[in-house]
């Protein structure tokens, strides 16, 4: 009788921490933030990645020049941005938060967006994220210093403008590829004023 009570007991036990696993769902967008961050202070970059959408986030810039590319030119795009996050990441680190996580905060746009700041005194990190298969990813990011916020979004229409000018044609993702980390190096990021 004592053993029947005891795997009831037990049964009971797993059953309640299983439902528990099952409810716990998604990290939440802030979660996801946070452990972005934990991950690349470990410079744990493939869990780190495993976070970010880079497709998405090249969606966003290059339009139809990277939608329409070939998957092998969309690939080394998106290693080009992969560098670009992990470089401006462990700067970010070092200059802006050393030891300190700082303050997150969210705004959710609706069910599937969400918006993530992290600040630390003058600097915030602005993240947007999506929720896709069950799982926030980080699909772009921007930063604020002062109220001065860049515009990488303009930026890479000059340089993509720039060349154009250069080729006399419009590029093709294989020639942008080639083209784009010297430019991006070249030229100063456009910034715009932020009101809070």
């Amino acid at each position: 009788m004592r053993r029947i009570r005891t795997l009831i007991l037990w049964t009971c036990c797993l059953a309640v921490i299983l439902g528990a696993c099952s409810k716990a769902g998604p990290l939440s967008p802030v979660d996801t933030v946070k452990r972005f961050h934990q991950l690349a202070e470990k410079q744990d970059w493939e869990a780190a990645l495993a976070l970010i959408d880079l497709d998405a986030k090249c969606r966003r810039m290059l339009g139809d020049l990277y939608a329409q590319g070939p998957p092998a030119e969309q690939a080394t795009m998106r290693d080009i941005w992969q560098r670009k996050l992990i470089d401006s990441t462990t700067e970010y680190l070092d200059k802006h938060f050393g030891e300190s996580l700082g303050t997150l905060s969210q705004t959710e746009t609706d069910a599937s967006h969400a918006m993530v700041q992290q600040e630390k005194g003058k600097f915030r990190l602005i993240y947007s994220l999506e929720l896709k298969n069950g799982q926030w990813l980080i699909v772009d990011r921007g930063h604020e210093l002062d109220g001065i916020r860049p515009n990488p979004k303009r930026s890479i229409e000059v340089i993509l403008g720039r060349i154009e000018k250069e080729m006399g044609r419009k590029p093709s993702l294989a020639e942008v590829n080639a083209r784009l980390e010297e430019y991006m190096d070249r030229f100063r990021i456009r910034q715009i004023k932020v009101e809070h």
